[in-house]
């Protein structure tokens, strides 16, 4: 998974707990009347069952917004400079443009490592055969060509 695609996972993590953060706000929250005569009102069995439950249930969610968070920081630390502007003053496409330059330096030396590798392997590959013939040309006392 791309680095931009984790970001986004995870800030879909962090809105889905505060979502559930502002239901259980909603959903427990003490009842207070609109008027003088509540129509509902909880026992003391409830008010206790459900103070214990908010309690490891905020511990819960507070636990994971706190790892999301730190989750999503080291990925926007982790991403490479390409994404980050700079912030000492340059203007934004300056910035892009350095940064492609930069970017296209390493694509052409990295370039030129790739090709030196694949003359390596079909040197190589060239060696290998030329010793399997000669394995063959042994093994089945075929005449060399």
């Amino acid at each position: 998974m791309d680095p931009l695609t984790q970001i986004q996972d995870t800030i879909d993590q962090i809105s889905e707990i505060y979502y559930t953060l502002v239901g259980v706000l909603q959903r427990d929250a003490s009842l207070v009347p609109t008027d003088t005569k509540p129509v509902t009102s909880w026992s003391s069995d409830q008010i206790q069952k459900n103070t214990q439950e908010l309690k490891a249930l905020t511990l819960s969610l507070s636990e994971s917004l706190v790892s999301h968070h730190n989750a999503l920081s080291d990925q926007i630390l982790a991403l490479p400079d390409a994404y980050i502007p700079s912030n000492d003053g340059m203007d934004l496409a300056n910035d892009q443009l350095e940064t492609i330059k930069r970017l296209d330096a390493i694509n052409t030396e990295k370039a030129a490592e790739l090709n030196h590798v694949v003359r390596l392997a079909e040197s190589l590959e060239k060696s290998l055969d030329a010793i399997d013939k000669e394995i063959v040309h042994h093994l089945y006392a075929i005449p060399s060509e």
